[in-house]
């Protein structure tokens, strides 16, 4: 019972005070006037004024509308990555990672390996055959280096759309340069292939980027590593003058530039030795040479005044070896091409041309052309009861095997272009003929074409061959 009134008088006090409270809205404000149930001081409202550090105006950071309109939206969670990445974590139970830095890390796995079976397989056959080896080196790791060369186009890709820092033009400066040491100079020249320059040159390469994927992969996942960071910017001070120098070496070195005196002296003296039982009859020399059979002269006469433009360069070529007796004697030429069947041997006996034909997709001469080849022509030296000597210079497709009638003796390594009898003008006349009748061919067929480029594709393999 006494708990009853209590409450009811409280609350008939209550709502006195509440009839007392009254508020005033006004233009710029509103006036709130407070009765207190009991009297004292609010100490709330006689202390300093303190606002939270949360509440507090930066003024540094205070913008206005319009700088908010132009500002690009801001992501939140790069305020606070740490945070974020490990309630990712512990939501998910594993951290999503960026598509592009998967990317870029697979990449670099991938290059990092390719480099390092480069390294592998050098290191090995070096101390299996020692010094031995450098001449089998573009053999057996020039097919892994082409690869990952190419690979290396798509980090020219990479500053451009905004996967790595860096300049779009630096990055494709260093992998051209080096794509044309690799592609031009030593791809396209098989004599090169066998020279320890080609072995040193890989060697350093592979070396340099045996580290720097690495090193890449672990600034990706944010690892630090002392000794990465420090062969990383150490390494390049030797390696890169001495790449250099290798590159100088194969653009510079060229089979005349690399002749020796001396060697050519104990050469000649050796070679009365060799050929001694032999006659000139049976002395034979082969070699191969490339012809770009449907290229027209670069050059030409107008008129002062007339317009005059020039056309593309014709790529299409064919590999030619020719093999000739020191009595003037030549074996029927053996011809390279792409296909086994071109489009224009349609209706015609391969056996009945006049020359051999072989093909495979490079052009090239190769080990088992040349194998079967030397075959052929021991079998047609042994039906003749001849004993001949052929002289070949040393490159990888040329075998060295045994055979019934037929020796082979091979030239010192560099003075072919001026111990070679085929290097000594019969190659040069023989494509001074082949021109000769190209032009004769193109003048015939003049008025047919409306242009140079139409008029070399009239000039078809079988033309070339015939």
């Amino acid at each position: 019972m006494y708990s009853t009134s209590y409450i009811s008088a409280t609350e008939k006090k209550a709502r006195e005070r509440q009839t007392e409270s009254k508020f005033k809205v006004t233009d710029r404000q509103v006036e709130f006037v407070l009765k207190k149930i009991t009297n004292g001081w609010w100490p709330r409202l006689t202390a300093t004024p303190q606002k939270p550090a949360w509440l507090k105006i930066d003024f540094d950071r205070w913008k206005m509308e319009e700088d908010v309109e132009d500002e690009e939206p801001r992501d939140v969670m790069g305020d606070y990555p740490d945070l974020y990445e490990k309630l990712e974590k512990e939501e998910l139970g594993y951290r999503k990672e960026d598509l592009k830095k998967v990317y870029l890390i697979f990449y670099n796995l991938c290059q990092f390996v390719g480099f390092t079976y480069v390294l592998t397989v050098m290191t090995i056959r070096y101390f299996r055959d020692g010094p031995d080896s450098m001449e089998g080196t573009y053999e057996a790791v020039g097919g892994a280096i082409k690869f990952c060369q190419l690979m290396q186009f798509l980090e020219v890709m990479h500053p451009l759309f905004g996967y790595t820092k860096g300049q779009v033009l630096t990055s494709l400066l260093q992998t051209c340069g080096r794509a044309f040491v690799l592609f031009c100079m030593i791809e396209a020249e098989p004599r090169m292939w066998t020279k320890p320059v080609i072995f040193y040159l890989f060697f350093i390469w592979s070396l340099i980027e045996f580290v720097r994927y690495p090193f890449y992969i672990s600034q990706l996942l944010k690892m630090d590593s002392g000794l990465l960071v420090w062969l990383r910017y150490t390494m390049w001070i030797p390696l890169y003058p001495l790449g250099f120098l290798c590159e100088g070496v194969v653009m510079l070195s060229g089979e005349s530039g690399d002749v020796n005196e001396q060697t050519i002296a104990k050469w000649v003296e050796k070679l009365s030795t060799i050929i001694e039982g032999y006659e000139s009859k049976n002395t034979a020399n082969g070699d191969e040479t490339g012809l770009f059979f449907q290229t027209v002269p670069s050059k030409t006469l107008c008129l002062k005044g007339e317009k005059c433009s020039g056309g593309k360069f014709c790529k299409e070529r064919l590999t030619v070896f020719l093999c000739g007796f020191m009595t003037g004697e030549m074996e029927k030429p053996l011809v390279i091409g792409k296909t086994s069947k071109p489009r224009c041997f349609k209706n015609v006996d391969v056996k009945k041309l006049p020359v051999e034909w072989r093909s495979n997709k490079r052009v090239w001469m190769t080990s088992e052309i040349m194998e079967e080849w030397l075959q052929a022509f021991n079998a047609r030296m042994k039906q003749q009861n001849r004993h001949v000597l052929l002289f070949l210079d040393n490159t990888t497709c040329h075998l060295h095997i045994q055979l019934s009638d037929v020796c082979l003796a091979w030239f010192p390594p560099n003075i072919t272009s001026v111990s070679q009898p085929m290097d000594q003008r019969v190659i040069n006349c023989v494509k001074v003929n082949y021109r000769k009748l190209l032009m004769r061919s193109l003048l015939s067929n003049m008025e047919k074409c409306a242009s140079a480029s139409q008029l070399t594709k009239l000039n078809s393999v079988l033309d070339a061959i015939i």
